[in-house]
């Protein structure tokens, strides 16, 4: 894994918060648009799940 891979995984999470947030979202409305629990969603904004390819649309 790259330093830049290593950074950007780090990083994810706070960036899917941002997204979210500046979209007026609440947790439980991004994740019913994506078809995901609320902590599922919850787990990748800190950072603790990894999401697969699930973020693409947004």
């Amino acid at each position: 894994m790259t330093i830049q891979t290593q950074i950007a995984q780090k990083t994810l999470g706070a960036d899917v918060r941002t997204l979210r947030k500046a979209r007026g979202l609440t947790l439980s409305q991004m994740a019913e648009s994506m078809g995901k629990s609320v902590g599922w969603l919850s787990q990748v904004e800190r950072d603790l799940s990894t999401p697969t390819g699930v973020l693409n649309e947004y």
